[in-house]
């Protein structure tokens, strides 16, 4: 996805706003998983994304 495609998809409400510290801009990626399951109509439970240290990957619930 291009940067511009990203910024129009903040600005409509379709990704999340990032955090600004001065010049550092951060994403909070549990949103943005969130945010990519609600666009492509997949349902996540709460503890179904597994975390890394478990050795899973909270984007294959997404991309199936």
């Amino acid at each position: 996805m291009s940067e511009s495609t990203f910024d129009r998809m903040v600005e409509e409400g379709h990704a999340p706003r990032p955090a600004r510290f001065g010049k550092i801009v951060l994403w909070f990626r549990p949103a943005l998983v969130a945010s990519a399951a609600r666009l492509s109509g997949v349902k996540m439970e709460a503890d179904s994304a597994a975390s890394p240290s478990e050795g899973g990957n909270e984007w294959d619930a997404v991309l199936k």
